[in-house]
Order: C-alpha cells, then sequence, then structure tokens
C-alpha cells in the first residue's frame, strides 16, 4: 500500500511437539553380574518407546521488500495494477416504470483485483439505484491466479422515456508494459415505457 522499503515481520508460534522417549526398565535378578548385563544400555534402547510433550518456540525470518511508486497520472486511476478485462451488460433494454433492470460489470484477469470496490458508473436521476452486489471468482491455473469481480446493480425506472447509461472506464497499471491502460465498455439505452401504476 506504500512505496519504499518494507519489512514483512518474522512469523512468531509456539507449538507443543510428541516427542518419542525409550522408557528404561531397570531389571533385578539378585545377581550383580547378570543385573550389570541386563540393564546394559544396548538392552536399554530396545526397551518400550514413551511420549513426552515439549514445548517449542518456531520464529521465521524476517522479509524486505523494495517496493516501487506508480508513476504520475492524470487519469481518474482505480487502484488496480496487473492485467484486466472488463465487461457490461444490461436487461431489458426495455420495460416499464417500476421494473427492475439489471446491470452487470465484471473485471477480470491478474492482479489486485480483489481491492477494486467500485466502479465509476453514472446513473441518470430518473431512477433509482441501489449499492451494487459484488460476486468473486478466483481460478488456478498454471500462469498463477485469474481472478473475476462482478458488480451487479439494479435499477428501478420512475419515469418514461429514453435513458443512456454512460460508458463506464477503468483505468488501471499495466505491470508488464509499465504504463496505465483505460478500458471502456459501451453505453446503454433504456427504453422506458409508461407501465400501470
Amino acid at each position: 500500500q506504500q512505496a519504499g522499503n518494507l519489512t514483512i515481520a518474522p512469523l512468531d508460534i509456539d507449538v507443543v511437539a510428541q516427542v518419542p522417549t525409550r522408557v528404561q526398565r531397570r531389571t533385578s535378578t539378585g545377581d550383580p553380574f547378570f543385573d550389570s548385563f541386563f540393564n546394559d544400555p544396548f538392552f536399554q534402547s530396545i526397551g518400550q518407546i514413551g511420549y513426552e510433550r515439549v514445548k517449542k518456540n518456531l520464529k521465521s525470518n524476517k522479509i524486505s521488500v523494495n517496493v516501487n511508486a506508480l508513476p504520475a497520472t492524470n487519469s481518474n486511476f482505480s487502484g488496480a495494477v496487473g492485467n484486466f478485462q472488463i465487461t457490461a451488460s444490461a436487461t431489458p433494454l426495455k420495460c416499464k416504470t417500476n421494473e427492475a433492470i439489471t446491470l452487470k460489470y465484471t473485471i477480470s484477469g491478474s492482479g489486485n483485483l480483489s481491492l477494486i470496490d467500485k466502479i465509476n458508473l453514472k446513473i441518470p436521476n430518473e431512477f433509482e439505484s441501489y449499492d451494487p452486489t459484488i460476486d468473486d471468482q478466483i481460478n488456478k491455473t498454471q500462469g498463477g491466479f485469474t481472478e473475476k469481480r462482478t458488480f451487479e446493480y439494479i435499477l428501478i425506472p420512475r419515469v418514461q422515456g429514453e435513458f443512456k447509461i454512460p460508458k463506464v472506464e477503468f483505468t488501471y497499471f499495466d505491470i508488464k508494459n509499465k504504463q496505465y491502460k483505460t478500458l471502456s465498455t459501451q453505453e446503454f439505452v433504456l427504453n422506458i415505457a409508461k407501465g400501470k401504476d
């Protein structure tokens, strides 16, 4: 989230291990010669196995990371870094007042997509709108992880007429080409007829 020399602290964890130990058996025959023979360490090594609980503290090494700052830009940067695509859909394009319209915008690709929590969508005042529902899909491939984040909006038209939902622009930093890229969706034309109410 910031540039400079950053340090990731070590992982520090306490664990309890079950360590096998041999239970020594002392044999007494009444004869000192045989007692010293059977109590020899060689014979003790084949004794019964027991377990002892041993507490241990484990600590990893710390990691230093040198983070480069992104270049300055005049565009409306979304904060996304990686490689992305964006698609959009609207259903239905024709309806009556007070009927629901669903807008979906899907951003897919690889990068820090999980940090993108909104898109730059402008909705006409003649529509009642709600906060979007966000759906994530993560797929693991040979090239790494690919993600999809879908923003789904529900719009309720309150006035009849023809309205435009303007295109959405999504600007991200292309990590391969080291430059900003702006993607655009198509605009949607909604034809709203007068409803019963």
